[in-house]
């Protein structure tokens, strides 16, 4: 299972793209499953799930480019550019 795979939770049969991936000191993988908005069109929160009960639907349904990955528009900053910015 890879960043940008379509899956379901074949527990709770929950279906999302896969946005993170977080690996435990002792081996356990759990991916994070963003699911689709809801019928009210309002995002719904992304869940945690045990890679093993992990079905891919369609490999790389979601594709980030190099360059976006290199852009970080998010995540943790960037001290030294912070602080000659002021």
């Amino acid at each position: 299972v890879h960043l940008g795979d379509s899956v379901k939770d074949t527990v709770t049969g929950l279906k999302g793209i896969v946005i993170g991936v977080v690996e435990y000191l002792y081996g356990c993988r759990r991916l994070v499953v963003q699911p689709p908005v809801d019928t009210n069109g309002q995002y719904v929160d992304a869940v945690y799930v045990d890679e093993p009960q992990v079905q891919v639907i369609v490999s790389a349904s979601v594709k980030a480019s190099a360059k976006q990955r290199k852009q970080r528009p998010a995540g943790p900053r960037d001290e030294q550019r912070i602080r000659n910015a002021r």
